[in-house]
C-alpha cells in the first residue's frame, strides 16, 4: 500500500527592499568640459607680450608673428612657423611667456590649430629650483586641429619626466610656465608646421556634481 508522501518547507518572511538611489561615474568629458578659467593670460589682442619662440639649439628654423586673419574669437592669434630640419636627435617647437603660477591645483589651457606637420603637444614647468617638468597634453579634444579650433588642458603636476634645479622631481612653487612644446612625428622628420595658438589661461578642475543618479 503507498501513502502520500508530503515535503513540508518552512516559510519565512522576506522584507521589502528599500529603492536607494546609487550614484553613478562621470563619463570621460573634454577639456573644455572639465576645466574653467581662472585668469586669462593672452589673447593675444594687445600684441605678442613676452611669448617668444626660441631657434637654434634643439629647436627647428621658427618665426613668429600676430595674425588677425586667424583668430578663434579675439582679434589676434599667435602663429608660429617652423621648418623641421632632420635632426637625429630633439627636435621641437617651443614657445613660451614665463607666467608665474603661484599654488598648487592650478592647470594651463589653451586654444590651438596647426597646417602642415601634426605635432604632439606637451608642457614644460619651471618650479622655483629650477627643475623643469614636463606633461604631456591630453588628445580629448573634440574635432580636428588640422581644419578648427581644439581646446586642451591639463593640471600642472609631477607626471611625466623632470630634469635640473635640486632634482627631487617634485613641484616646488611658485612655478612659471616655461614653454608650450610642439613635438614633431618622428626623429630625423623633415617638413613644415604652422601653429596657431590663442586665449591661453590658468584654469581648474569644475567641481564634479554628481548629479547623475539611477534608482534600482
Amino acid at each position: 500500500m503507498r501513502f502520500p508522501v508530503f515535503l513540508i518547507v518552512p516559510l519565512f518572511a522576506v522584507p521589502a527592499l528599500a529603492w536607494e538611489p546609487i550614484r553613478c561615474p562621470e563619463v570621460d568629458r573634454t577639456s573644455a568640459d572639465r576645466f574653467e578659467t581662472v585668469r586669462v593670460l593672452s589673447t593675444f589682442e594687445d600684441g605678442m607680450g613676452t611669448w617668444k619662440a626660441t631657434n637654434g639649439g634643439q629647436q627647428p628654423k621658427t618665426t613668429q608673428a600676430l595674425d588677425q586673419k586667424v583668430a578663434r574669437a579675439s582679434r589676434a592669434s599667435l602663429r608660429v612657423d617652423a621648418v623641421f630640419g632632420g635632426e637625429k636627435k630633439l627636435e621641437y617647437i617651443n614657445v613660451g611667456p614665463g607666467a608665474v603660477i603661484e599654488k598648487p591645483g592650478i592647470g594651463v589651457g589653451f586654444w590651438f590649430r596647426w597646417t602642415g606637420t601634426p605635432v604632439s603637444l606637451r608642457m614644460r614647468i619651471a618650479d622655483k629650483s629650477g627643475e623643469t617638468h614636463q606633461m604631456n597634453l591630453p588628445r580629448d579634444y573634440a574635432g580636428d586641429p588640422g581644419k578648427e579650433w581644439c581646446y586642451v588642458a591639463v593640471k600642472i603636476s609631477a607626471q611625466g619626466s623632470s630634469w635640473g634645479g635640486d632634482g627631487n622631481h617634485k613641484l616646488d612653487y611658485p612655478c612659471k610656465l616655461q614653454a608650450i612644446v610642439g613635438d614633431r612625428p618622428k626623429a630625423g622628420f623633415k617638413g613644415n608646421c604652422t601653429l596657431w595658438l590663442d586665449d591661453v589661461a590658468l584654469v581648474r578642475e569644475r567641481k564634479r556634481t554628481g548629479e547623475l543618479k539611477v534608482e534600482v
